[in-house]
């Protein structure tokens, strides 16, 4: 995965990578599964000065609470370590999917971990300005088995938490929204990516939004119907998501 990782620098295929791959949902893990141990600490801090040596609590309701603290932080540990596996399964999803789009032919401009202000949908896993058209691009690395039913997509047969298609639709929106005010009219493709035994088609779509196996992103990419990019707004397409990057 170095090559990708390399920002602004061509594969050796030509394709140039934008800021790393995974970045976002390691470093968000990070934050979120350190944020209740350290208020787990402060309270034992609390607890432990109200003890000794002038309670602001009787000793023994102290205790008490330190025993009932160390039991919610076990049990919270075993939580967050399932959790931490989450984030890391969805960098690795991510990752995966970077190591496609490095090998897109010269000419093609990879950006991952895009912050769109005031979108509303969070970092933007990829997205592609290529001379194919420009595209959004979630990875999703799921375990379970996805299906399309009924214009939604769920989940070993139930909805998901968050709505991906829902996700991707405002991500393509946005980065749509702030190419035209740089002054690039273009369409922006939204792409749902999936490991490959999670699907049982290579593509499928719904709502607007093409879903598809990882192996397949490369026909979906070179089947695409989006207007073709001259040499000159693929430039200014690239210049106006460069600074969206953490690059």
């Amino acid at each position: 995965m170095s090559e990708p990782s390399v920002p602004g620098v061509p594969a050796p295929s030509g394709a140039s990578v934008h800021a790393s791959p995974g970045a976002s949902p390691r470093q968000r893990g990070t934050l979120r599964l350190a944020a209740p141990f350290l208020a787990g600490a402060l309270a034992a801090g609390w607890l432990l000065r109200a003890a000794i040596p002038k309670p602001d609590l009787p000793a023994r309701r102290a205790g008490f609470g330190l025993v009932l603290l160390t039991t919610g932080l076990a049990v919270l540990a075993f939580h967050l370590r399932r959790r931490r596996l989450d984030f890391l399964r969805g960098a690795r999803g991510e990752e995966e999917t970077a190591r496609i789009l490095a090998g897109l032919p010269a000419g093609s401009h990879v950006f991952h971990g895009l912050s769109v202000p005031g979108a509303g949908v969070g970092d933007i896993d990829h997205a592609l300005v290529s001379p194919r058209g420009i595209f959004v691009i979630e990875s999703l690395n799921w375990s379970g088995r996805a299906t399309i039913e009924e214009g939604r997509i769920l989940y070993d047969g139930a909805p998901p938490d968050r709505d991906p298609i829902e996700r991707v639709r405002k991500a393509a929106w946005a980065l749509r929204e702030r190419l035209r005010g740089a002054g690039v009219q273009a369409g922006v493709q939204a792409i749902l990516c999936l490991p490959a035994a999670a699907l049982a088609r290579d593509v499928e779509g719904v709502a607007g939004v093409v879903v598809c196996r990882q192996t397949a992103l490369p026909r979906v990419l070179g089947e695409s119907t989006e207007a073709p990019l001259d040499p000159s707004t693929l430039a200014r397409a690239a210049d106006a998501l460069r600074p969206l990057t953490e690059e």
